[in-house]
């Protein structure tokens, strides 16, 4: 019987899971790791920018008392006064089952009924609360799409999750000789930047609007970092990010993102 007792004899082996859900890991950890000791790159006027749309729907305030087209015409106004050339790329919300589902209904808080969204109808609902609901969310961003197509903005609607999109859209312009800013705040997309960036496109720079300091924005140029992290480290970027635990595997349990 002894040999037995070298496993973890449950259901939900406790160094994989927590609470009935895959255990956590803090990605973020992983990106403070590349970026440290990189210097910020200065802004680029003329770069083109791709957005991650999913920051955004829930940075940007809602107003009071103001129909839902009303507060689409925040974003339209959100996104014209801070980026010139712009391409926007939005996650998708199906109904079938996903790969993120568990870190999806980790996430959930508050919960709102579902609402049959039209531009004219008053947004009564708070505003975390009504994009909790899955449903209500992918009205809402049938409805931004509209007013930003109208709007002449360049769009790219992912199936799923938008973090391939993000870095297959952005990876167009380099190859083309033409620098690109990628406004992303998730560390999936400067994994898959780093890893996909070689030195015959044009510049590529990340700018994660969460990551504030006294000298303002931060801005990454991705060579910078590929060359601080090394090719090793670069070419086994993917699988560090997989193996110590992101949105679609678990974090085993004593082993943070950098302890590789």
């Amino acid at each position: 019987m002894t040999p037995y007792f070298d496993y973890e004899l449950t259901a939900m082996p406790t160094s994989l899971f927590k609470d009935n859900f895959m255990r956590k890991s803090v990605k973020s950890q992983l990106a403070q790791s590349l970026e440290k000791n990189v210097q910020f790159s200065g802004e680029n006027p003329q770069a083109m920018h791709v957005l991650d749309c999913g920051a955004p729907i829930h940075k940007v305030k809602w107003q009071k008392k103001v129909t839902y087209k009303d507060i689409a015409v925040q974003y339209v106004n959100y996104v014209r006064t801070r980026y010139r050339d712009c391409c926007i790329v939005f996650d998708g919300y199906g109904q079938g089952p996903t790969i993120k589902d568990h870190e999806h209904q980790r996430r959930i808080g508050k919960t709102c009924a579902d609402i049959q969204l039209s531009e004219n109808i008053m947004a009564n609902s708070d505003q975390q609360t009504f994009l909790s609901n899955e449903k209500n969310k992918s009205q809402f961003i049938a409805l931004l799409n509209r007013c930003l197509e109208a709007d002449g903005q360049i769009l790219h609607n992912s199936a799923g999750d938008a973090d391939t999109l993000i870095v297959e859209t952005a990876l167009l312009f380099p190859r083309q000789e033409r620098e690109v800013k990628v406004v992303a705040d998730d560390t999936h997309v400067l994994i898959l930047l780093m890893y996909h960036w070689n030195a015959n496109m044009a510049d590529i720079y990340f700018h994660s609007e969460v990551k504030r300091s006294k000298k303002g924005l931060k801005v990454w140029k991705v060579q910078d970092l590929v060359n601080k992290a090394g090719k090793v480290v670069t070419s086994h970027l993917l699988f560090i990010h997989a193996w110590s635990g992101c949105d679609t595997t678990s974090a085993t349990y004593g082993h943070g993102k950098t302890s590789l």
